[in-house]
């Protein structure tokens, strides 16, 4: 009887059928335990993907606002130091034409330094001078200055 069964093309169908079944089924398990295991490894469940994502995302954005901040800060920064280059710039100027103003005088006064008139614009024109290189340095500090 068992011969028969084995050589019994109906009931060798039906084993066949039935190996292939438990094979896939077999596959789809290992298949299905690999993907919880990848999916355990690679950051948990579904939820938690999510959430590292949104982090990630989130960290990616505060970056971009610090960035933004700094150069916004950046810019002011540039901007108050052009406004304070170019208050010390007009003070060059006026003190600087003051000089030359000063230079005119004493050119028409004589160069007579007995002259009352000539020692005191040789007074103010010193102190404007003086003037002058302090606004100088304050120029090359602010210009220094980063």
């Amino acid at each position: 009887m068992t011969r028969r069964h084995v050589f019994d093309p109906n009931r060798g169908a039906i084993s066949v059928s039935l190996a292939v079944v438990l094979g896939l089924v077999g596959v789809g398990l290992v298949v299905a335990v690999l993907g919880i295991a990848l999916g355990f490894a690679a950051g948990g469940d579904d939820a938690s993907a999510v959430q590292q994502r949104v982090a990630r995302l989130q960290e990616k954005v505060d970056a971009a606002n610090a960035e933004r901040r700094d150069s916004t800060n950046a810019v002011e920064s540039d901007a108050t130091k052009a406004t304070e280059i170019w208050k010390i710039a007009t003070a060059l100027v006026a003190s600087e034409a003051a000089i030359v103003e000063l230079d005119k005088q004493m050119v028409a006064v004589g160069d007579d330094p007995d002259t009352t008139t000539y020692n005191q614009l040789y007074d103010q024109e010193s102190a404007l001078f003086d003037q002058d290189r302090t606004l100088n340095d304050q120029l090359d500090a602010v210009l220094a200055a980063e």
